[in-house]
């Protein structure tokens, strides 16, 4: 999708380039005189510096747009990354959540084993030490799975931002092809 939009955005740089280089070509077309016209001196050179100015002006207009569509391809990597690391830090966030059910089931099957009566005394120190490791390692990746809800509501908010410049930049390329001339078909 984000590839689609780079090519959008190569063409709007391809259209500006080529509105830039039409306009001065016209309006050398327009200001050059004719062999028939006797112009002075100051007029040509005056005409001169008019196709000067003019193709000075579309240099700039052209890497005013290669700019902006180097900027667009820069935030699309951006957007890249940052959406590729939500999603490692869901899939983590996943497995920590899910990591957590057997060892729930493990401690309950533990703590019934200690109401029973036919536990001996030396049996039930070694099942209260498990079930304590047990319940350790499930209050780890509690703490792990809540650091990781964090840092993904940290990167869902950067991915909003990276996705609100980019939609500035297009917007941006969006004004400047509006602004050129319409292309006869």
């Amino acid at each position: 999708m984000l590839t689609r939009r780079s090519w959008r955005a190569a063409g709007v740089l391809a259209a500006l380039v080529v509105a830039a280089v039409s306009i001065v070509a016209a309006q050398s077309a327009l200001t050059t005189p004719s062999k028939s016209d006797a112009s002075s001196p100051e007029e040509l050179l005056a005409g001169v510096r008019g196709l000067r100015a003019d193709f000075q002006q579309g240099a700039r207009v052209s890497v005013r747009a290669q700019l902006l569509v180097a900027r667009l391809q820069l935030q699309e990597q951006r957007i890249n990354v940052v959406a590729g690391q939500l999603r490692e830090v869901r899939q983590l966030v996943g497995i920590k959540e899910s990591g957590q059910i057997p060892m729930k089931g493990q401690l309950k099957g533990l703590e019934d084993s200690i109401r029973s009566a036919n536990v001996s005394v030396e049996q039930q120190r070694e099942i209260e030490t498990m079930i304590t490791m047990i319940k350790a390692q499930i209050a780890q990746m509690q703490k792990e799975a809540q650091e990781l809800r964090v840092q993904e509501t940290e990167l869902s908010n950067q991915l909003t931002t990276e996705q609100g410049r980019w939609l500035d930049f297009n917007s941006r390329l969006d004004e400047m092809e509006r602004l050129l001339p319409a292309s006869p078909r």
